[in-house]
């Protein structure tokens, strides 16, 4: 009699799992979906990505290009190598402080800004008397 209980739920097992896979009882995750309709042919076609569009420069916040960020990168090293050791950070930060310049800030916060924005790292605690000095690089290479 066991036997054929075993059987009875080998077959039953069997019978179930095969309904289901007959069911599709697949993920779609699994399975690439298809399109329901393919596009009409009056569509727009378009054969490649757009190119983002470039953004309008704001006269506040200037970017140097690359013979005024080399100009700067040199300037910024004079008052200290470590200022000019990641160019892309130094060049972030000096657009900053063009920002605060051309913004109107009054010059003592553009100093300290300024100071606080290049502080840090290896370069360490830098003295207002730097980050002047920063500020005059700025303006000289880029801001003007």
């Amino acid at each position: 009699m066991k036997i054929m209980t075993c059987a009875r739920v080998t077959v039953a097992t069997t019978v179930a799992a095969l309904t289901l896979s007959a069911c599709g009882g697949g993920s779609d995750a699994e399975e690439p979906k298809k399109p329901s309709a393919p596009p009409s042919p009056s569509a727009p076609k378009s054969a490649a990505p757009e190119a983002p569009q470039k953004a309008t420069v704001d006269p506040k916040r200037p970017e140097p290009d690359a013979k005024q960020t080399k100009t700067l990168i040199a300037a910024l090293g004079a008052i200290h190598p470590a200022l000019a050791s990641k160019e892309d950070r130094a060049v972030r930060r000096s657009v900053n402080v063009c920002s605060d310049i051309k913004g109107g800030m009054a010059p003592d916060k553009v100093t300290s800004n300024a100071r606080l924005r290049f502080s840090g790292g290896t370069a360490g605690s830098l003295t207002d008397d730097q980050a002047r000095r920063i500020i005059e690089a700025v303006k000289t290479s880029f801001c003007h």
